[in-house]
């Protein structure tokens, strides 16, 4: 009987340690904290039937080398997002880059925005990405 209880408090012991250290390595895991990016975001609009209103923009915390918007107007077709437009706009020496666009694509599809925003400054480099809900052009 003794011997049954010495092998579950052992057993118990070495689970509390295991779960000690695991718990001790997860405290020390923590994600990196963006240095520069703050936000990007981008929106879609509908101005008449046949066009599609873009904006986009990137924003830095503080004034960075360079902060870049890019953005990829989307078609859904056969069942996958498709790139069948894009633009960029890049600023230097600045916290904010923005572009706004009118396009008239393609009718018959549905279309959605996705932009990629970049910030760059003393040897960093942050990226994020942003995209909307979709809109159909007939």
């Amino acid at each position: 009987m003794k011997s049954v209880f010495n092998k579950k408090v052992v057993s118990l012991v070495v689970v509390v340690m295991l779960l000690s250290f695991s718990a001790a390595l997860a405290a020390e895991i923590v994600p990196m904290a963006r240095l520069y990016f703050l936000m990007g975001a981008c929106k879609m609009g509908k101005p008449d039937n046949d066009t599609l209103y873009l904006n986009a923009y990137t924003l830095a915390k503080q004034q960075v080398s360079r902060v870049n918007v890019t953005i990829f107007l989307q078609a859904y077709i056969n069942g996958t997002w498709v790139n069948v437009w894009s633009a960029s706009q890049t600023a230097y020496g600045a916290s904010k880059a923005e572009i706004d666009r009118f396009v008239k694509p393609s009718k018959g599809y549905i279309y959605r925005l996705f932009a990629e925003h970049n910030v760059y400054h003393q040897g960093v480099s942050e990226t994020d990405y942003s995209y909307t809900g979709s809109l159909i052009v007939n």
